[in-house]
């Protein structure tokens, strides 16, 4: 697009031989596959330590989200975690934390450390073992990332909120309305969350 318009105002003869390359399309190597309700129970009867993963499938927060989760950023009255550090600004939001992993954040939050997790943040690869360590266990095949497929797809299946789930996400929106002018409720964020089971 550069060279068409340098083209356009005469500031170069021709357009480059780069642009008769074709790169061909972009193919995931491997497309995330959200858990099943029956691979989730068997994460919830693994006999490894399931918090992180858990943590995941409850809140649909990112990895990295959640290795630099501060204890402080935990509401204990709200029930909600405040992501202050995302990838994208839509990404800075506040998640609320269902019953089903309160007892798991609750007893966390007991732990030494300014961090959820740990005293400091993990690492990617600490994370990615111990995730990989329960999927052993429970003989799956998921990533991380597959936790939030599976938030994302639950609360659609059971007609949740499109506006709330977007929010728990932190995914923009593209309507004008929705995304500048309606305002979340945190009660309509719990409700919307109690819909995974």
């Amino acid at each position: 697009m550069l060279f068409a318009f340098a083209v356009a105002n005469e500031w170069v003869d021709k357009m480059p031989y780069a642009r008769h390359l074709e790169l061909g399309k972009n193919i995931a190597r491997r497309p995330h596959v959200p858990f099943t309700r029956k691979e989730i129970t068997a994460i919830w009867n693994s006999k490894t330590n399931t918090d992180i993963v858990l943590i995941l499938l409850y809140t649909g927060m990112r990895s990295k989200e959640l290795r630099e989760l501060r204890k402080e950023d935990v509401n204990k009255k709200d029930r909600t975690i405040y992501i202050r550090t995302s990838k994208t600004a839509s990404g800075i939001r506040t998640v609320p934390i269902h019953p089903k992993i309160w007892p798991i954040v609750k007893r966390l939050l007991k732990a030494p450390g300014n961090y959820l997790l740990s005293e400091k943040p993990l690492s990617y690869s600490q994370v990615k073992t111990q995730f990989e360590n329960v999927m052993k266990d429970v003989h799956q095949e998921h990533t991380s990332h597959d936790c939030r497929h599976t938030v994302a797809t639950l609360l659609n299946e059971a007609d949740g909120n499109p506006t709330a789930i977007r929010a728990i996400l932190g995914h923009a929106d593209g309507d004008v309305t929705s995304r500048v002018y309606t305002h979340v409720s945190l009660n309509l964020l719990h409700k919307t969350i109690k819909l995974l089971k």
